[in-house]
């Protein structure tokens, strides 16, 4: 990471720089410039240290490419290289002044174009695997699924579908209901505005302000010709700007709740959830829930006559989601009590 990454600042193009930085010097030296027993060692070496120069702990690394690699590595952006171009155009005059020295000059030419290429990789394996990091104190609002399909089967079920996907890690922290509740009443949103353990978007980013939240995380389904597109968005509250974002396509109606799980649990690793974490825990939505739409709208249905207190109707719901998947009563869920 940049010291700009750790500080949770603006990114831009010089991130990659300096990250193709740290790739010339450990492959000059054999040394990585900033190491550390933990995570938090190595934040704070590459936030406080400077690294020694490459040329000093190899003397045959050339003049020229020492001082590219410095200047790659400087903590203020504004003293690093300001685009990859300008710190191309060094690579080539190093390159230029590496072919009058012999035999030498060969070895270096192979490891510039070496690191010319890896070092780009590196920058583009960064910028895809650089998830957000999220501070245990960092709460999400959860909006509704849009329904953008002419199939209203696939409206409230689906939202909790996503809710119960999002609830099975303890990395995430989702924005509780009493919480919801409060803040809808200081916000003075009507009596009608529904306020579940989800809300509606436009709701979500009042409330994801209004609390101080990191992101509102949204999904939405559409078709795509036979198929069904869906897609989750983490937006950072205060900005409006996509964090993360993961779109997938299910083949058959049958295979909606099963992407979005999988949808779900990628939205997470770019959050910042280790791969260990979601192994352990990640069970598939269709089975910590159900394939049937129709039986996870008939539950939350169920549900929400429930806090209405009209239990008799309640049961009629919970009945009829029983009715569309007989496994579904054996399944726990917060959202069957009644």
């Amino acid at each position: 990471m940049s010291p700009e990454q750790i500080r949770k600042e603006k990114l831009d193009a010089r991130t990659d720089l300096f990250s193709f930085g740290l790739i010339l010097y450990e492959m000059a030296t054999g040394r990585r410039a900033f190491p550390g027993e933990s995570a938090a060692v190595v934040h704070e070496a590459i936030l406080q240290h400077r690294p020694s120069s490459a040329r000093e702990l190899r003397s045959s690394v050339p003049r020229r490419l020492n001082e590219i690699i410095s200047r790659a590595l400087e903590k203020d952006r504004a003293q690093r290289y300001q685009s990859a171009m300008e710190m191309r155009e060094d690579l080539l005059r190093a390159r230029k002044e590496l072919r009058s020295i012999g035999s030498l000059s060969r070895n270096w030419l192979a490891i510039v174009a070496s690191l010319l290429i890896l070092g780009t990789a590196g920058a583009l394996f960064w910028r895809h695997h650089s998830g957000i990091a999220l501070a245990p104190s960092d709460t999400l609002v959860l909006a509704d699924v849009t329904n953008q399909t002419s199939d209203p089967a696939l409206d409230e079920g689906l939202s909790f579908a996503l809710l119960v996907a999002l609830e099975q890690t303890p990395y995430l922290n989702l924005l509780g209901g009493d919480k919801l509740h409060q803040t809808a009443r200081r916000l003075g949103l009507s009596e009608d505005t529904k306020i579940t353990p989800l809300v509606t978007p436009q709701v979500a980013w009042q409330v994801c302000r209004k609390t101080n939240s990191r992101a509102v995380i949204s999904a939405f389904i559409g078709e795509a010709g036979s198929r069904f597109r869906i897609g989750l968005i983490a937006i950072d509250c205060q900005s409006g700007k996509t964090l993360e974002q993961v779109v997938h396509e299910a083949e058959t109606r049958e295979d909606i709740v099963r992407t979005f799980g999988l949808a779900a649990s990628q939205l997470r690793l770019k959050l910042g959830e280790s791969s260990d974490s979601i192994r352990r825990f990640n069970q598939p939505l269709d089975q910590a829930t159900s394939a049937s739409p129709e039986a996870l709208q008939f539950l939350t249905l169920g549900y929400e006559k429930q806090l209405s207190g009209d239990i008799p109707r309640a049961l009629a719901y919970y009945t009829r989601a029983i009715e569309k998947d007989q496994n579904f009563a054996l399944r726990p869920s917060s959202y069957a009590t009644g």
